[in-house]
């Protein structure tokens, strides 16, 4: 049966994360933690044969997707895409932690979820509503972040698709690997049954299936 299997990765812890600051579209290297998150990660990834991978421009992506694929039986790169960066925070880049999330993304799913909002307004909230702290007033806002996150997407699939075809293959494995607010942002949207108050480790991954047009979350939180 055709189907897609797609596998969500988070980066290594970065410096900037162990200091709580805010990257966004900043970047940091990943701190030794880090690298040790991916090796781990790449060895307990090693049984899945990714036919194709992608990771975001940055370079704290680009550097775990590095990682990650050093253990792949096959020579295998991760193509880098702008559309799978973290949410852009503007004049909050660089900043302590907390004045971009005075609540993490957990607390606030937890906080709408006692307030009865619906699950669809989550993310269009948070997201909105964080962008309005943005003194520089160039965050992201909902619409810019979910039209370049879906564009992402589309180019993904389109690719594995291209890939079945050429090599005349039922299954296709993808790996994708992004930061936190992107992929619990895209799987709440798609998926659901998605609790997003359930955080993503750094090098951590969801494991998500596609068929006939639909999205089935196989996995959660795994490294």
């Amino acid at each position: 049966m055709q189907a897609i299997h797609y596998y969500f990765i988070r980066h290594g812890e970065t410096v900037a994360n162990a200091t709580n600051k805010v990257q966004g579209w900043t970047d940091s290297p990943l701190t030794p933690l880090g690298k040790e998150q991916m090796q781990h990660l790449s060895h307990s990834l090693s049984r899945i044969c990714f036919d194709i991978a992608f990771c975001s421009d940055l370079n704290r992506s680009i550097t775990s997707s590095q990682i990650l694929l050093s253990q792949q039986n096959k020579h295998i790169k991760a193509t880098p895409l702008k559309e799978f960066r973290e949410l852009y925070y503007g004049g909050l880049e660089g900043h302590d932690l907390q004045q971009a999330w005075p609540k993490s993304l957990s607390e606030e799913a937890l906080f709408k979820a006692k307030q009865n909002i619906p699950q669809n307004q989550w993310i269009p909230q948070i997201i909105d509503t964080l962008s309005q702290r943005d003194p520089e007033g160039k965050a992201e806002d909902f619409m810019t972040f979910w039209d370049r996150l879906e564009e992402g997407m589309l180019k993904v699939y389109d690719d594995a698709i291209e890939y079945r075809l050429d090599h005349m293959t039922p299954v296709v494995n993808v790996a994708i690997v992004s930061h936190h607010t992107p992929i619990r942002s895209f799987l709440h949207e798609v998926l659901p049954e998605f609790n997003l108050a359930s955080p993503l480790g750094y090098g951590h991954y969801g494991h998500v299936l596609y068929r006939n047009g639909s999205y089935t979350l196989l996995e959660w939180d795994q490294a």
